[in-house]
C-alpha cells in the first residue's frame, strides 16, 4: 500500500469517526426535544396514558384504563428505579423504540403502539412488544390504578 492511499484511508477512518460521533449526540431521533409519549394498549390490556416531563420528574396521564375513561395522573421519580431510567432514556432519545417491535402474526388479542410528540410533527411506532423490556412500564401503570381509583 502506497503512502497516497494510507493517507486517503485515514482521512475516511478519521470522518466516519466524526460523523458517527456527531450522529451519536443526536440520538436516535433527529427531530428535536420529546414533548410527549403517549402509549396507547387496545384489546385485551386495554390501556391508554401520555407521559411528559416536569423538571426531573415524569407525570403520567392515564386516560383510559379497562375499556373506561379515566383522568388519573401519576408521578414517575428516580424513586421508581427501573421504570423512570427506562421513560428517562426515551426522552433523552438513547433507546431505539424500533427495536422494542415484533413483526405483526397473527391476532394476538392486544395491540400497543407508541407515539412521541415531537414541536412540529408525531411519530408512532407500531407493534409494541409487551412481552420485552417495556413490559415494566406497562406494569407499573396498571399496578398503580387499582389504588388510584
Amino acid at each position: 500500500m502506497n503512502m497516497k492511499t494510507k493517507l486517503t484511508l485515514s482521512r475516511c477512518m478519521i470522518a466516519i469517526l466524526c460523523l458517527g460521533a456527531f450522529l451519536g449526540g443526536c440520538g436516535y431521533y433527529s427531530y428535536g426535544d420529546i414533548q410527549s409519549l403517549i402509549w396507547n394498549t387496545s384489546g385485551g390490556g386495554d390501556l391508554v396514558f401520555t407521559i411528559t416531563k416536569d423538571d426531573a420528574l415524569y407525570q403520567i396521564q392515564v386516560s383510559q384504563y379497562e375499556f373506561k375513561e379515566t383522568d388519573l395522573e401519576i408521578s414517575l421519580s428516580e424513586e421508581d428505579g427501573d421504570v423512570y431510567f427506562l421513560v428517562d432514556n426515551i426522552f433523552n432519545k438513547k433507546r431505539n423504540l424500533f427495536q422494542d417491535t415484533l413483526a405483526p402474526g397473527g391476532e394476538t388479542g392486544s395491540w400497543t403502539s407508541i407515539t412521541l410528540v415531537f414541536e412540529d410533527l408525531n411519530l408512532t411506532i407500531k407493534n409494541i412488544d409487551l412481552q420485552g423490556e417495556l413490559k415494566i412500564l406497562y406494569e407499573f401503570i396498571t399496578e398503580k390504578m387499582p389504588a388510584l381509583q
